[in-house]
């Protein structure tokens, strides 16, 4: 098994968990939750990447990132991405599951420790929720009765 190595490549890295809080969770769930805060995202460890910039080549130094920007007099969240840089509008009236609104704008959810996508296949009768990559498991606990 290979070292476990940072997204630079050459920086060692060791496995993380970052424990989660209710508020938090709603960043993994809801998509309008993730686009009108990206700052928590961050400080999770976690980034939002277009699939195909990446696939054009966002390994070999361009941009990969996405643009997002809350327009809340307009009900819209303005998003785009360095392959589609006219971008476009998201409706922010009704909730949106994440994963089905990061599956129409061809993003995922990335680490920016170890550059990997997250994966988060969760059971809806387990104790906890996790979301992880290579070097990280963000995790919540439902409190048990």
């Amino acid at each position: 098994m290979s070292p476990l190595v940072a997204i630079d490549g050459r920086t060692p890295l060791t496995r993380t968990v970052v424990p989660l809080t209710l508020p938090m969770l709603s960043l993994f769930v809801d998509g309008r939750e993730t686009l009108r805060h990206l700052a928590a995202l961050s400080r999770l460890r976690v980034t939002l990447v277009c699939r195909t910039c990446l696939q054009q080549g966002g390994r070999d130094g361009r941009q990969t990132g996405v643009v997002v920007v809350d327009r809340p007099a307009a009900g819209v969240v303005f998003v785009a991405c360095p392959h589609r840089p006219i971008g476009g509008t998201v409706q922010m009236a009704q909730p949106l599951n994440l994963q089905s609104l990061l599956l129409a704008l061809g993003w995922d959810l990335a680490c920016t420790v170890c550059g990997a996508t997250l994966e988060g296949d969760n059971d809806p009768q387990a104790t906890a929720f996790t979301v992880r990559c290579p070097c990280t498991t963000r995790e919540y606990r439902y409190a048990v009765a």
